[in-house]
């Protein structure tokens, strides 16, 4: 069943009985001579349905780096980065490319194998009772496993996206959202900014790379100043905006000309508020998150549970906000927000927990007993240099934290080239798989021998 938002403009039939529209106050549309004030309205139930897909996609696809972890363990494979990697491939990069096609119907079920498959591994492997004789927990310093898995997690399926978009398999209720909606592919965006302020070490790089903004943010995300009450008061003053004075409306307007550079560029200006509202608010989770690298088991457990208690703050914020204001990443309005908060609180909970307290306390990877142990540090700084390559725990995960952009660059080059070459809308569903599998393949195992070989590129 289709889940897309609805919009439905409704035109506005209480026109001006001034003469001079300048000797009064005029809306916004009147003194951007449009005729008609659009209000738009969104499919609250639709919504919940796109989100819940969502995020059934992106924890799946968790939960395969988590056993693919595990495998690879199990197997001894960490003395090989070639081994590593293909049994990562196997069971990471393939699930990704089904679920977003061919087997998306079998999703729910799936979810449930996991879920029933994560209980089983803690029952038999005693992961619960190890944590607590741990005299320590190493979160590795500023940058924690969990925030590289997040950023690889949200590269990997914006790459398998937007190749697969293009072909007949690919499951329609993912594509983004026009106006509202809570879509796959609308976490994009969100969920770089999200990631970013969460790795990066400099405030503004890669948000807003120069100038009086990227100053500005830069000046807002200082450590003295209280970032909580800045993002979140410039996300109401934004909100009040859209909602108020009928900005969201201007916006998803289709029948204003883009004659002006403030039409032709609507959407990017009015949602740059809001992503620089989300950017403060990550900075925030993430100072949180780092604050404190060496934890006891009780400290370990106590932010475990401030963390669950903020996911569920969020989740019912997203409801709220849901059927009051929408969702739309067009206009990154505050239901957007919150909504790429929880997502990207939720995964943070699920990799914190099931990496740092369950299989490290199961099964350290331990490639060189002298140095390097798992502390979720980047491969930069982690890589164990050895004949064969480098071996890593999470091996494409750290190719793309190392080479993320030069793993975009090759992946919409091959896109192109199967658009130009290959006809992708003709293709059936086996060819499609196949073609995807080869396209993942080309990018990843690029980024994967730029690691091995210690270089960084961009």
């Amino acid at each position: 069943m289709d889940s897309r938002a609805a919009a439905e403009p409704i035109p506005d039939v209480s026109p001006s009985p001034f003469p001079n529209p300048s000797a009064v106050n005029r809306t916004l549309e009147e003194r951007l001579g449009l005729d008609l004030v659009q209000v738009y309205d969104w499919d609250w139930w639709g919504t919940l349905v796109q989100s819940g897909e969502s995020l059934l996609l992106i924890l799946s696809t968790l939960w395969c780096i988590l056993l693919a972890r595990v495998v690879c363990h199990k197997l001894r494979l960490h003395g090989s980065a070639d081994l590593c990697f293909a049994m990562e491939f196997i069971l990471v990069i393939l699930p990704c490319i089904l679920l977003v096609s061919v087997a998306v119907d079998y999703s729910g079920y799936i979810g449930l194998i996991m879920l029933g498959a994560t209980l089983w591994f803690l029952r038999t492997s005693r992961a619960l009772e190890r944590a607590r004789t741990r005299v320590q927990f190493d979160l590795g310093g500023n940058r924690p496993m969990c925030l590289s898995i997040l950023r690889a997690l949200t590269h990997l399926i914006t790459a398998v996206c937007i190749l697969a978009i293009d072909f007949g398999s690919f499951y329609r209720p993912y594509r983004k959202s026009r106006q509202f909606g809570a879509k796959l592919m609308d976490t994009g965006i969100g969920l770089f900014v999200f990631t970013k302020a969460m790795v990066s070490r400099r405030t503004f790089t890669g948000l807003i790379s120069a100038g009086f903004l990227g100053a500005l943010v830069s000046i807002l995300a200082r450590k003295d100043l209280h970032l909580l009450p800045l993002g979140f008061g410039l996300l109401v003053i934004h909100q009040f905006g859209l909602s108020v004075l009928g900005i969201s409306d201007y916006v998803m307007n289709e029948d204003v000309e883009r004659s002006s550079f403030l039409n032709a560029n609507r959407e990017g200006l009015v949602s740059l508020p809001g992503f620089v509202g989300l950017f403060l608010l990550s900075i925030y989770v993430n100072r949180w998150m780092v604050a404190k690298s060496l934890l006891s088991y009780s400290e370990f457990v106590r932010k475990l549970r401030r963390l669950f208690y903020l996911v569920l703050i969020l989740w019912t914020s997203f409801v709220i906000s849901a059927y009051e204001i929408g969702i739309s990443r067009v206009t990154c309005n505050l239901g957007y927000v919150i909504w790429v908060l929880a997502i990207g609180s939720t995964t943070l909970c699920a990799s914190f927990g099931a990496i740092d307290f369950a299989i490290n306390s199961v099964m350290p990877w331990d490639p060189n007993p002298s140095e390097d142990q798992e502390k979720g540090l980047l491969s930069g700084d982690a890589v164990v240099k050895k004949r064969g390559g480098s071996v890593v725990p999470f091996t494409i995960s750290q190719a793309l934290n190392k080479n993320g952009l030069t793993f975009f660059l090759v992946a919409n080059v091959v896109t192109g080239m199967v658009n130009i070459f290959l006809r992708p809308e003709d293709r059936t569903h086996s060819e499609s798989v196949i073609i995807l599998l080869v396209y993942m393949f080309l990018a990843t195992k690029l980024a994967h021998e730029l690691l091995k070989r210690g270089i960084r590129l961009a």
